[in-house]
């Protein structure tokens, strides 16, 4: 769906679409929770409710286009999707940089004396295609239909782009409230607030690359897909109860550090590059 278009979305706030995201995703994560704390045993693998529960987002922006445009609303918004001319510049940028920031904060870790475990991708480094992939289409690229395919849009027609970053990464943040209960999801082992803390900076380097590319959706899903894919292959979180999660610490202010450097370089109201948008992606 073209939001930008849309004037009866633009006059609204996205109460709709932020409703029925948060009551999906939730809905499916309470087994997880509930499992966690011994209230329940679950018949269904706690994997599947998690990844079920993943496409909250998505359910919720096709639920909000419906309403407004129709299934046809659903159908261009899944195009965009697969709009994959970004320029070789923001492919490049995509898939290096939130793969070598997982492995700087690795890195740094070790050299502040902590044990950064086994990185299984520096004797298989054939996983990376294949983790990127899998990112970008199950492990978290999909949430970007709604985030960024459609909330964004509305709220930047409200608010400049930085405001509507912030505002939406604490959003975004709170959704994964629930992981954080649930033994299964990696949120569990981490500070909530270090988490909540870290995802507007990871929303304001979305909006930038998003409206960079001349809002390619693709961009952000790839982007979305490469962050969690960077975090599995250079294991951050130490997936024990009470380890030391200095790595992911310091990955979170890695990412603020990039966020701020982007703010530097672009135009503060719209985060957008200085140059052409298209010269810049070209």
């Amino acid at each position: 769906m073209d939001t930008t278009n849309s004037q009866t979305q633009i006059k609204e706030f996205p109460w709709d679409y932020l409703v029925v995201t948060f009551g999906f995703s939730w809905l499916c994560w309470l087994p997880m929770v509930l499992e966690t704390r011994g209230l329940m045993d679950l018949n269904v693998p706690a994997q599947a409710w998690f990844l079920l529960g993943i496409f909250g987002p998505l359910v919720g922006a096709a639920y909000a286009i419906v309403r407004r445009d129709g299934w046809h609303g659903v159908r261009r918004l899944l195009t965009r999707a697969l709009d994959l001319r970004i320029g070789t510049r923001w492919w490049l940028l995509i898939l290096t940089i939130p793969l070598l920031l997982p492995a700087l904060a690795l890195l740094f870790f070790w050299l502040l004396g902590g044990n950064p475990g086994h990185v299984a991708v520096l004797s298989r480094p054939w996983l990376v295609i294949p983790t990127i992939l899998l990112m970008t289409t199950l492990g978290g690229g999909q949430e970007e239909f709604g985030w960024r395919g459609y909330a964004l849009d509305i709220l930047q027609a409200r608010w400049s782009a930085f405001l509507a970053s912030l505002l939406l990464g604490l959003i975004w943040g709170v959704w994964h409230l629930p992981l954080f209960f649930a033994e299964t999801a990696g949120q569990y082992y981490v500070p909530f607030w270090a988490f909540i803390l870290a995802s507007p900076a990871m929303s304001i380097l979305s909006t930038w690359v998003y409206n960079s590319t001349g809002k390619k959706l693709f961009a952000a899903l790839l982007l979305h897909g490469t962050i969690n894919a960077g975090m599995d292959l250079f294991p951050t979180i130490q997936k024990v109860i009470g380890a030391d999660q200095g790595a992911f610490l310091i990955l979170c202010g890695l990412y603020w550090i990039w966020a701020l450097i982007v703010m530097g370089m672009t135009r503060g109201k719209d985060l957008t590059s200085r140059s052409n948008q298209v010269q810049l992606g070209s």
